[in-house]
């Protein structure tokens, strides 16, 4: 079992020779040294990232500015943000998704509407929560009407 865990997910990383010796040729006061190892493993975001598939890409400065500031825009109406909306944005930000929530990304000297509308057009992907509470509000629309035209977009039917 230690053999597996090893070769599945320490094998590449930087300290794998010295866990490795940890590991299989114990001594007694091996433990802190391999918890040691183990949080700076934890700690290395980069070894993380490759292990969950997220890849990293270097770009010229000129098209940074055109890559997308959020992953996903949460498009929604205000009454379902305690029912629905702040479980769905905790449940993305655990996954590393990030994520124009305006709850959490508006700040209280922004221009809200500016800020709103620079995040539509920041996000790469937009989710739509629909519910009955969703129509007939002026921004709520307005984010719809944002994200139409566009390819990427998910929609969550709440309280149908």
């Amino acid at each position: 079992m230690q053999r597996f865990f090893f070769n599945k997910f320490l094998k590449n990383h930087s300290l794998a020779d010295r866990i490795k010796r940890l590991l299989f040729h114990r001594s007694l006061d091996c433990f802190p040294q391999l918890v040691s190892c183990f949080q700076s493993v934890a700690n290395d975001r980069d070894f993380i990232d490759e292990m969950n598939g997220i890849e990293k890409r270097l770009v010229p400065a000129y098209q940074a500015r055109t890559l997308p500031q959020y992953d996903v825009f949460l498009s929604h109406a205000n009454a379902d943000k305690e029912q629905f909306v702040d479980e769905l944005n905790s449940s993305l930000e655990k996954l590393g998704v990030r994520i124009f929530y305006d709850k959490k990304s508006l700040e209280r000297r922004d221009k809200w509407k500016d800020r709103i509308l620079e995040g539509t057009k920041k996000a790469e992907f937009a989710i739509i929560v629909i519910s009955k509470n969703f129509f007939d509000r002026e921004w709520t629309e307005k984010e719809l009407y944002e994200f139409l035209n566009r390819t990427m977009k998910f929609s969550v039917l709440h309280n149908r």
